[in-house]
C-alpha cells in the first residue's frame, strides 16, 4: 500500500506525540479533514504497519495512539522518505476544486471530489466553506446544490473572487512556483500564449505586476471560452472615453488573433481595464487631480515624519507613475498580490500603519478602499526615500565669516563624530533659510547667533576653535541626538487616554462583537460619526490588522473622527482574528487635526506590542487606572 501525503503527516504527528493519546478531532483540525476521514486513514495506515512491529490503538473516548518501539517508528519514517504526494494536501485539494468548478464545463459532484482525494464529504464541505471565507465579494459564493458544487454571482465579481482565492492558495502552497501552479489550473495552450505574450510585452514592469496581469488574463480567457461574459457599466464606458487606451487595444487584438477569438465591446473593454490597471501599456497618465492628491499626500507625510518628501523628485515621480494605475485597479476591483507583504508588514510595521492613515485622503478623494498589498507597494517608495534621507543627513557647523582656522575646526569635528557623516559649514549671517530638520547635529562656533529657532535636542554651542572639552560635548550630544530620533513624546498620549474607553478581561468571544462593542462606545461618546464603523469593517475585509504577540490594531478613516482617542479591550480568553488569536485590541481613532502626532502614537503602541512581559501584566489587570499606570511607567523607562 502507498501512503498519501496526508497519511504520512498523520503518522509523523502520531510519532511526535510520544504515545500520548489524542482525540480524533485534534488531528482533524491540524490536517484540515473531518474526523470521519481520520478514522478512514487509520484503517489504511493499520494495513501499512503490518510490516513493522507497530500498532494504532483507536478507541472512542480514549483517543488515538501509536504503540511500539521507538526504533521501529524511526525505521517507518525512513521508509516513507520522500513518498509525499502533493495532490492530497488541503491546499492543492482546494486549488483543484476551484479548477473543476470555475474552469470546466462539466458538473462537479461532491461525491466524486471526496473519492478522488480519499476524504469524506465533510472535508469537501469544509473546503467550500474555506473558499467562501477568503472571498470578499458579497454577491459571490461557492455553494452545493443537489450534490453538485457551483459558483454563483455576477461574472465580473466572480473573476475578482477567483483571483483573490487563487492568490491566497498559491501563497500557501509549499515549493510551488507561480508558473507551475498556473499550468495545473489552466489550459496549457492558453497559458503559454498568454505567458509568452506578456513576457515579451511587459519587460519594464515588476514581476509582481506581470504575474498579477497573467493571472487576471488567464481567468478571463479560460471562462470566456466556456461562454461566460462580463458586463461593463455606463460609468466604466465613460471612463474609457477619457483614457485613450490605444496601445492596450492593440495588445488585446494581438492576443485574440493568436487565440482565434472574437470579442464583444463589453468584454474587450473589461480586459482593457485589466491590462491598463497593471500599467503595462503606459497609456494612462497622471492628470491635475492626481498631481494635487499626491502633493497633499506628501505634505501630510512630511508633517508626520518630519522629512521634506516634496523635495524628493524621485519619490514624487514614482508616485506620479504609480497612482493612476493603482486608482484604476481599486476602482475595478483588481487586486495585485505583493509576495513580500508579510515581510514588509513585519519589518516596517510602524511606517505601514502611518501610510494607511495618511492615504485615507486618497481613499476619500477617489472613493476607493486601499488594501494591504497596495499600501506595501507604496511603502517601498517611501522606505527608499527615508533611507536616502537618513544617509544624507549631515552635520552643520555655524561659523563667523572672520574665522581664521576653518580647517582646524573641520578636523576637530571630524575626529568627534563617525566618519559616515558629511559636514557642512554655513556663515552665521545666512541662517534665515536653513531647514534644521535636515541635520543630525548643529554645532555653533559663532558668537552672538540668535538660536531660538534651532531645535535644542540636536544643538550645541562651542568655542570658536573647538577645544578638547567641546569635542567631548559634541560626542555626547551626537549620541543623544541619535537616540532621540528613535523616541516619541509620550506625554501627548495622555490626551488620548480615557479610562471609559478601556475594557479589561472582557467575555466577548468574537472579532465582530468586539469591534461593534468598541464602536458603540465611540459613537455614544460623540468621538466618531456613523460612517466610521463602515470604514473599520471595510478595512478589516481588505487585510489583517493583526500586529504581533496576540495584539490587533484596527483603525478607520480619520475624516470620520471628531475627537481622537485610543480604545483598549483585553479578553478573558483569546478570540479569533482572521488567521490569528488575539488577547488585546487597540483601536486607534485619530482625527485629521492630529496627523502630526500619528507617528508618535504608533511608536508608543509598538513599545507595548514588542514587550511580552508588559503584555502579560496588562492581560492580568482588571483595574483601568492601574492599566494606564503600567503603560505610563513603561513609556517613561
Amino acid at each position: 500500500m502507498e501512503a498519501k501525503k496526508r497519511q504520512i503527516e498523520f503518522i509523523k504527528l502520531l510519532i511526535k506525540e510520544q504515545e500520548i493519546s489524542r482525540p480524533a478531532n485534534y488531528y482533524s483540525k491540524i490536517l484540515n479533514v473531518s474526523t470521519k476521514t481520520i478514522y478512514s486513514d487509520i484503517k489504511d495506515i493499520t494495513s501499512l504497519l503490518k510490516s513493522w512491529e507497530l500498532n494504532i490503538s483507536s478507541k472512542r473516548g480514549l483517543g488515538i495512539v501509536l504503540e511500539g518501539k521507538q526504533s521501529e517508528k524511526y525505521k517507518l519514517i525512513q521508509h516513507l522518505g520522500e513518498s509525499n504526494d502533493d495532490k492530497y494536501t488541503p491546499i492543492n485539494r482546494r486549488l483543484i476544486i476551484v479548477k473543476e468548478v470555475c474552469f470546466s464545463d462539466k458538473k462537479v459532484s461532491i461525491e466524486v471530489l471526496a473519492q478522488s482525494f480519499f476524504v469524506s464529504k465533510t472535508s469537501i464541505y469544509n473546503d467550500i466553506e474555506y473558499l467562501n471565507s477568503i472571498n470578499s465579494e458579497k454577491d459571490v459564493n461557492f455553494s452545493i446544490d443537489d450534490k453538485y458544487v457551483y459558483v454563483n454571482g455576477t461574472e465580473n465579481n466572480i473573476q475578482v473572487s477567483i483571483k483573490k482565492i487563487l492568490y491566497n492558495l498559491i501563497d500557501k502552497s509549499e515549493n510551488k512556483e507561480f508558473k507551475d501552479v498556473c499550468l495545473n489550473l489552466f489550459d496549457r495552450k492558453l497559458f503559454y500564449e498568454i505567458w509568452h505574450f506578456y513576457q515579451k510585452n511587459s519587460i519594464n514592469i515588476p514581476l509582481v505586476y506581470r504575474n498579477s496581469l497573467i493571472l487576471s488574463t488567464l481567468i478571463f480567457y479560460q471562462r470566456y471560452v466556456l461562454g461566460y461574459r462580463v458586463k461593463t457599466t455606463p460609468n466604466e464606458k465613460s471612463v474609457y472615453q477619457t483614457l485613450g487606451l490605444h496601445r492596450t487595444f492593440q495588445y488585446i487584438n494581438s492576443i485574440n488573433k493568436q487565440l482565434g477569438i472574437q470579442m464583444n465591446k463589453d468584454n474587450f473593454l473589461f480586459l482593457a481595464y485589466q491590462i491598463e490597471a497593471h500599467n503595462i501599456s503606459k497609456d494612462i497618465l497622471a492628470d491635475d487631480r492626481h498631481e494635487k492628491a499626491i502633493q497633499d499626500f506628501l505634505e501630510l507625510m512630511e508633517e508626520i515624519e518630519g522629512i521634506d518628501f516634496l523635495e524628493n523628485f524621485q519619490l514624487y515621480q514614482s508616485l506620479i507613475n504609480h497612482f493612476p494605475a493603482m486608482i484604476l485597479r481599486l476602482q475595478m476591483g483588481i487586486r495585485i498580490a505583493n509576495p513580500l507583504l508579510s515581510e514588509i508588514k513585519k519589518e516596517y510595521s510602524k511606517l505601514f500603519a502611518v501610510l494607511y492613515y495618511a492615504l485615507s485622503n486618497i481613499e476619500d478623494e477617489y472613493q476607493i478602499q486601499l488594501n494591504d498589498d497596495e499600501v506595501s507597494l507604496i511603502l517601498i517608495y517611501f522606505q527608499i526615500a527615508i533611507e536616502k534621507y537618513e544617509k544624507n543627513k549631515s552635520i552643520l557647523v555655524i561659523y563667523s565669516k572672520d574665522i581664521q582656522n576653518k580647517q582646524l575646526v573641520l578636523n576637530r569635528v571630524r575626529n568627534s563624530i563617525p566618519s559616515k557623516n558629511e559636514i557642512e559649514f554655513i556663515d552665521s549671517q545666512n541662517l534665515n533659510q536653513v531647514r534644521w530638520e535636515k541635520y543630525r547635529l548643529i554645532i555653533n562656533t559663532a558668537p552672538n547667533v540668535l538660536d531660538e529657532d534651532i531645535p535644542i535636542e540636536k544643538y550645541i554651542r562651542t568655542s570658536s576653535i573647538i577645544n578638547e572639552e567641546d569635542q567631548v560635548n559634541i560626542i555626547l550630544k551626537y549620541a543623544a541626538a541619535n537616540m532621540l530620533e528613535g523616541t516619541s513624546d509620550y506625554d501627548l498620549l495622555e490626551d488620548y487616554f480615557d479610562e471609559k474607553k478601556i475594557f479589561l478581561r472582557s467575555a466577548i468571544r468574537n472579532k465582530y462583537d468586539a469591534l461593534n462593542f468598541l464602536l458603540d462606545e465611540l459613537e455614544a461618546s460623540g468621538n466618531v460619526n456613523y460612517n466610521y464603523r463602515e470604514s473599520i469593517f471595510n478595512r478589516e475585509a481588505l487585510g489583517s490588522t493583526y500586529i504581533d504577540n496576540q495584539v490587533s490594531m484596527p483603525h478607520g478613516n480619520p475624516s470620520d473622527v471628531y475627537k481622537s482617542s485610543i480604545s483598549f479591550i483585553t479578553f478573558e480568553k483569546p478570540i479569533r482574528w482572521g488567521s490569528y488569536k488575539v488577547k488585546m485590541v487597540i483601536l486607534l481613532s485619530i482625527c485629521e487635526g492630529d496627523a502630526k502626532n500619528i507617528k508618535s502614537i504608533i511608536e508608543a503602541i509598538h513599545v507595548i506590542i514588542s514587550n511580552q512581559s508588559l503584555l502579560e501584566k496588562l492581560y492580568r489587570v482588571d483595574d483601568e487606572c492601574e492599566f494606564i499606570q503600567i503603560l505610563s511607567d513603561a513609556w517613561r523607562k
